[in-house]
């Protein structure tokens, strides 16, 4: 099984460290209970979850998108906090969403 968190947290030798990979797990499971799909907010920024290029965050990790379906057969969508008010915004999810709020 892909895990695109283990190669990295076995490094770091800290109990702690583990804290992605329990959520991610616990994605993965409600997603196949459920059956589902997921959007995932998170302000988490490290390469764990997203392809960074030039010191930008360009989009979620692609083997977490392709695990994700590979165990649930179901999609997950993962955004940081502002693209996803951004989103909610243009699809007016939250109507009274200002520009001054997702900056």
């Amino acid at each position: 099984m892909l895990n695109a968190f283990d190669d990295n947290k076995r490094k770091k030798g800290d109990r702690h460290v583990y804290g992605d990979l329990i959520i991610w797990k616990e994605l993965i499971n409600y997603s196949k209970k459920e059956k589902k799909p997921l959007i995932f907010v998170t302000d988490d920024r490290k390469e764990d979850w997203w392809t960074i290029e030039n010191g930008k965050t360009i989009r979620p990790r692609e083997e977490l998108i392709k695990e994700f379906f590979d165990l649930t057969g179901i999609r997950i969508l993962i955004y940081n906090a502002d693209n996803f008010l951004q989103f909610a915004k243009e699809k007016k999810l939250v109507p009274q969403l200002k520009d001054k709020t997702i900056k």
